[in-house]
């Protein structure tokens, strides 16, 4: 299920892409005001700003990779204006609005970014999607939370008035980086990784980590 509704027609209508591909909204997320955080920062709606650019002259900005997940539906702001998204990606903009990252900075998210309920728009832009991912200056992936095994983007089970502590996606996303890293390493030596020896390993198997020079 898509996460739009009709709600959203007057923002996209304000914020028109005309037929070039190659202009795309950002998104900047607002950081939560001091009195917000007597309240709990879980609770405090999340409100946004949104803006049209062209891609040859946009500012720095990262894309957002993540599964829609749940079809349940919450409430965001953009530019003053209620809308709905899925449960994976409101987890993700509280995740980030808490301080993961740098919550100041301009977002591509396709689900908010492009007008789901245009189907020309959606075409042009899903057709310069490579452009877009080439152009951000990071693609961060949402893995989702720790507690959530069932991979629905749910965040039930979770105190929300607690302080966010590191959650497994985190975890991840250090390992992937370590990967990297020694893969490279690998490589400079001579090593092929795309090569039978290599590639019979699967990512969990600890030979692969001994031949990376990692501990499994």
């Amino acid at each position: 299920m898509s996460p739009t509704s009709g709600e959203k027609s007057r923002l996209y209508k304000n914020l028109r892409l005309g037929i070039d591909p190659f202009n795309i909204r950002l998104l900047q997320i607002n950081n939560s005001r001091p009195e917000d955080k007597t309240k709990g920062n879980w609770s405090v709606p999340i409100s946004m700003n949104m803006q049209t650019f062209k891609l040859d002259t946009a500012p720095p900005f990262r894309c957002l990779s993540y599964v829609w997940g749940n079809p349940e539906l919450h409430s965001v702001f953009v530019n003053g204006q209620l809308i709905r998204i899925t449960k994976n990606l409101l987890g993700f903009l509280r995740r980030l609005r808490a301080g993961s990252s740098r919550p100041d900075g301009w977002i591509w998210v396709d689900a908010i970014c492009i007008d789901q309920t245009n189907d020309v728009e959606r075409t042009q832009q899903v057709k310069g999607m490579g452009a877009i991912y080439s152009k951000a200056d990071m693609v961060m992936a949402w893995l989702g939370w720790e507690w959530d095994r069932q991979g629905d983007g749910s965040d039930n089970g979770r105190n929300p008035l607690a302080p966010e502590v590191e959650d497994a996606s985190e975890y991840a996303v250090d390992l992937l980086v370590l990967i990297a890293k020694q893969l490279r390493a690998y490589m400079a030596n001579g090593g092929k990784v795309w090569s039978k020896n290599f590639s019979q390993y699967a990512l969990d198997d600890p030979a692969m980590y001994t031949m990376l020079d990692m501990k499994a």
